[in-house]
């Protein structure tokens, strides 16, 4: 960046250096740096001589290379430490690039191993940045390298169609299909043949074999013509059948016993039929179809389709391999979870609403490349794995889109990052499945870190359920589950105990592997963010001590190194109900 600076500065511009630290946050500065003078200088003098000798590609996205999906270096440290994060690298890769939502807190039956249960502890990720252009940079590129990981040894490019809208109803001469229908209509009688309380603990083996059992008996009232190839369009017959006597039926394959038991136990219909049934719900059926008719457009579009052709590839029938997919990921518990935080006592209007709004869609976002930097032509990506959030701006549009993309990321599906500036760091929640923050540039104060940790340590956050679903793995329902754990949990502690902190040194968890809150900071070696940050956590304690005096500061500087970590804790102006209940047992007992 240095250099194409001084190329202006050659040319006659007067322009200011970029801060160290800025340039270093960001890969590909000039790609996402919009609304900054000096990328608009830079851009104007580009075809006169600035990019003379630059390295272009640690500057500027190569659009070819984004086309084939053939970016793997991104020249940027955090960026790299980042994803070998989320996605592990190489022998230790984790494979959430192929999972379209967070693995239930509570499964409700076992299974042979896979993706969710291999990443039964993964969480979301919030990431917090001092730049404006980070957010961007990151929910672009993060979404590209899932992609990338997906797709790669695939004849799909990046702006192609690729293989969609694989779920879908036609009527042509190649035939008629109802591969969509059957994946949004619900038979009542099918999805009472599974009873997820009563089979709970399960083996998913025993389940599918208990429910072949009951649909076989269910079958052999019908007089359909056996044949050999399973096809949507018999299926959904069938499913009508199963509820009206009166549907004709022409065909009954071969595998049909197989192919209903396992839409009974993981059709997103049938799951959200039951969700709404439990909640004593009279229109179950009628919202549960108008919620799956949303939920399954994440299986049409690139990264559905490759995240379950990845998976699934028993059946070749697609709809068939989606529906093992929901099993695999255990999609009844996991919209059970998702109902029990929206609150199971609203009115489902409210629910059928909430839950399609977490239903979000890729985002595009114009970018500059190589190829048309200096031009008024961008190169768009797509944002869907990863998306920034907030605006400094605060017209009707963009206060809709921050609501919405809260929402998805307060929901058990993608987005899975979220990156923010200072906006997303004061009063909003973002806890019901994040228990992981990355601070991408450290906070100047510690008032500035704290308020955004808040935002995951919160009411019946994710490390929360987590936890209290492994000390209670015996009991199905969650409202059971937070009632045994008052009733357990809280004697001396306050009220925040289960709901907002456990105490995790009772002998109780003694043999759990128990999840937190996890702080994250991606720091160059030798940088100022070493020292800053070591700083920080020590004047935490210090922080707290000086809440409600007038000038913090001052008594911050006139406390360092004159006072020890006993006599801050005795100093200290301590909030916290359970501090303050354990210090007043101690005093009765004296």
């Amino acid at each position: 960046m240095q250099h194409v600076i001084d190329n202006c500065r050659k040319l006659g511009k007067n322009i200011y250096s970029a801060p160290v630290d800025y340039t270093k946050s960001s890969a590909f500065q000039l790609s996402f740096m919009d609304n900054y003078k000096l990328k608009d200088v830079i851009a104007e003098l580009w075809n006169d001589g600035a990019r003379k000798g630059i390295k272009k590609d640690c500057l500027l996205l190569n659009g070819d290379d984004i086309e084939n999906y053939n970016l793997e270096n991104y020249n940027n440290a955090k960026l790299s430490f980042t994803i070998d994060t989320i996605f592990g690298k190489g022998k230790t890769s984790t494979g959430v690039e192929s999972m379209l939502w967070v693995p239930a807190s509570h499964p409700y039956y076992t299974q042979q191993p896979n993706v969710f249960t291999r990443n039964k502890s993964f969480s979301k990720y919030l990431v917090f940045s001092s730049w404006g252009m980070v957010p961007k940079m990151l929910s672009c590129l993060i979404s590209y390298e899932v992609e990338r990981r997906l797709l790669r040894r695939s004849n799909i490019t990046y702006d192609s169609k690729g293989d969609s809208q694989r779920l879908r109803d036609s009527d042509n001469a190649k035939g008629k299909t109802k591969a969509l229908s059957i994946m949004h209509t619900v038979s009542t009688v099918l999805a009472d043949m599974y009873n997820p309380e009563e089979c709970y603990g399960m083996s998913l083996s025993n389940i599918k074999k208990d429910v072949k059992r009951k649909v076989g008996n269910k079958l052999k009232e019908y007089n359909g013509k056996e044949v050999r190839r399973v096809s949507s369009l018999d299926i959904y017959q069938l499913l009508l059948a199963l509820d009206n006597a009166d549907t004709e039926i022409r065909n009954i394959p071969e595998d049909a016993e197989e192919v209903l038991a396992e839409m009974a136990i993981g059709s997103p219909a049938m799951c959200l039929y039951r969700t709404f049934r439990r909640i004593g719900d009279a229109d179950a059926k009628q919202h549960a179809e108008i919620v799956a008719k949303e939920l399954i457009k994440m299986f049409n579009n690139r990264q559905g389709i490759a995240a379950v052709t990845t998976n699934c590839k028993s059946h070749s029938n697609y709809f068939q391999n989606v529906v093992d997919y929901c099993i695999m990921g255990n999609l009844q518990a996991v919209l059970d979870e998702f109902v029990h935080m929206i609150d199971e006592r609203r009115e489902p209007e409210y629910i059928v609403e909430r839950m399609i709004e977490s239903f979000a869609s890729a985002i595009p976002q114009p970018v500059n490349t190589i190829q048309t930097f200096g031009t008024d032509k961008k190169f768009s990506m797509r944002k869907h794995f990863a998306v920034d959030f907030g605006s400094a701006r605060q017209t009707e549009k963009d206060v809709k889109s921050a609501t919405n993309i809260r929402s998805a990321f307060n929901s058990p599906f993608r987005p899975f990052v979220l990156a923010s500036t200072s906006v997303g760091q004061e009063g909003l929640d973002f806890h019901w499945y994040c228990r992981k923050m990355i601070h991408w540039n450290l906070p100047s104060n510690p008032q500035s870190l704290e308020q955004r940790e808040g935002r995951i340590n919160r009411y019946k956050c994710l490390s929360v359920r987590r936890n209290i679903a492994k000390l209670y793995k015996d009991i199905f329902k969650w409202d059971d589950m937070f009632l045994k754990a008052s009733l357990e949990l809280k004697g001396n502690n306050p009220e925040m105990v289960p709901f907002w902190w456990l105490p995790l040194n009772d002998e109780r968890f003694k043999n759990i592997d128990t999840e937190k809150i996890e702080r994250i900071v991606p720091m160059y070696p030798m940088s100022e963010d070493v020292a800053k940050y070591s700083r920080l956590i020590k004047v935490l304690s210090l922080y707290r001590l000086t809440m409600g005096q007038p000038r913090q500061e001052e008594l911050l500087q006139m406390l360092k190194g004159k006072v020890n970590k006993n006599q801050i804790n005795k100093l200290l102006f301590d909030l916290c109900p359970f501090n303050r209940n354990k210090n007043m047992s101690k005093n009765k007992t004296k």
